[in-house]
């Protein structure tokens, strides 16, 4: 089963601006 690319869009966006402020 492959989620809907929006939803999977949204949830990467998500973890990259977590990681990109953790990070920064």
């Amino acid at each position: 089963d492959v989620p809907a690319p929006g939803a999977l869009a949204i949830f990467g966006l998500a973890f990259a601006a977590r990681g990109r402020r953790r990070m920064n």
